[in-house]
């Protein structure tokens, strides 16, 4: 009768820490990187999906605009980014505000809208200005980070 109940104990507490370090890696910032060909007139680049379980949208998306080539002179450029989901027929719905961003200016954190929760999502990137300018803009994203914003 001891045996049973002394299983039963061990068995819960592999649940429990199972379940524990499932927690901590959801929680984890992946450094998810991209590169974007970005197109004249604010046409629109896409990263590959991503899967946001979250149900708060607080529960914050990253961007760290690293580096571009749109400016020659060596002057740092922005870049609007944003994260975008797909609906059941395919076509993209906005998940969060854009935000215009400076090359070079760090982690940026932003939560999405409550489209951004528990579905597939993206990066999505375009020129902050219309014009016919074409570059390379790198760096690395996160659809869903530790970081829960107020």
């Amino acid at each position: 009768m001891r045996r049973p109940k002394n299983f039963l104990w061990f068995l819960f507490a592999v649940v429990i820490i199972v379940s524990g370090v499932a927690q901590v890696n959801a929680a984890v910032t992946n450094n998810i990187e991209f590169k974007f060909k970005i197109r004249s007139y604010q046409a629109n680049r896409y990263s590959d999906e991503r899967e946001r379980s979250t149900k708060n949208p607080k529960c914050a998306w990253m961007v760290d605009f690293r580096k571009s080539n749109e400016d020659a002179h060596g002057k740092k450029c922005k870049t609007r980014f944003w994260l975008d989901r797909s609906n059941f027929w395919g076509i993209g719905e906005q998940a969060s505000d854009d935000h215009d961003i400076l090359e070079g200016s760090g982690r940026k954190f932003y939560p999405s809208t409550k489209k951004g929760t528990q579905c597939t999502v993206c990066l999505g990137a375009e020129n902050n200005n219309y014009n016919a300018k074409t570059y390379t803009a790198s760096g690395f994203w996160d659809e869903e980070t530790a970081v829960i914003l107020k």
